[in-house]
């Protein structure tokens, strides 16, 4: 399948603070064929996303900020089979402006290419 973003999220142990921003992706979703892949590095914390249309790939043991590499390479790794037009790569604890995907999408097709 082919998607217009492929949007990456890392979280651990922040459930509340992802659960916002998938609701801001959500929200500025329009018509765009999105796919959302949450990286839970580890989480002690329930995650609950069932009831959420995206990928869930668990980090374990977690990973913390000594060997946060390891998490971010597996982003790599992942996005490597994935067929999409534009990828953003986000923390959970962001939240979108709105208009977030068009906007993402018309600066980076303005920018020329050498």
């Amino acid at each position: 399948m082919e998607y217009d973003f492929c949007v990456l999220i890392t979280t651990y142990n922040r459930p509340e603070k992802l659960y916002n921003l998938l609701d801001d992706i959500e929200f500025n979703k329009k018509n765009y064929k999105i796919l959302v892949v949450v990286f839970d590095d580890g989480s002690t914390e329930k995650l609950d996303l069932t009831n959420r249309d995206v990928v869930k790939i668990g980090m374990f043991p977690n990973m913390g900020k000594r060997k946060y590499y390891v998490t971010f390479n597996a982003t790599f790794s992942f996005v490597k089979n994935v067929n999409s037009k534009y990828f953003i790569y986000l923390p959970d604890d962001v939240s979108l402006v709105n208009n977030f995907f068009d906007d993402s999408k018309r600066i980076y097709d303005s920018i020329t290419s050498t």
